[in-house]
């Protein structure tokens, strides 16, 4: 989680970006530092490695982010944590699909009745995402039942 937090600190330093200026006062600060300290415990004690990474990432965007309510970034804090790792990168896939639609159209792809076994063990986490408002369905005449992101508050 420390070396993604650290890459991405430098990444915004060297773009010129600056924390929030609202971490000056005695209250946001002292929310600042819980919202650190529970990401870390929370890096601590995922069973999956990998999403610690993403909860640097989560971290640094809280901090650098002045429309973030430090508050709901509690909120946001648990549902980065009940995320697997599997579930972080297909939010990632979906967001790729999503600003570069040539890459796949979901429509074409369907599971069908008769999934491969690849296919059938993504069911159950996709259909989390939806639930949790991750992600949403485009309908429309041109594009039906293409994956888009609802939310990327997780990610970013």
């Amino acid at each position: 989680m420390f070396l993604a937090a650290q890459e991405e600190l430098s990444r915004r330093d060297e773009a010129g970006q600056s924390p929030r200026s609202d971490l000056g006062t005695e209250e946001e600060y002292q929310t600042a530092q819980e919202v650190l300290e529970g990401t870390i415990v929370k890096a601590r004690d995922s069973y999956e490695s990998h999403k610690a990474r993403f909860l640097g990432y989560f971290l640094v965007a809280v901090l650098y982010n002045e429309n973030q309510d430090l508050a709901e970034a509690f909120l946001q804090l648990g549902l980065a944590e009940r995320l697997t790792f599997q579930q972080y990168v297909l939010l990632r896939f979906f967001e790729l699909v999503t600003e570069n639609p040539e890459l796949l159209d979901l429509s074409s792809e369907a599971f069908g009745h008769n999934p491969s076994k690849e296919t059938a063990e993504l069911m159950l986490p996709i259909l989390d995402l939806f639930q949790l408002g991750l992600l949403t369905e485009e309908t429309g005449d041109e594009r039906p039942a293409t994956g888009g992101l609802a939310s990327r508050k997780v990610l970013k």
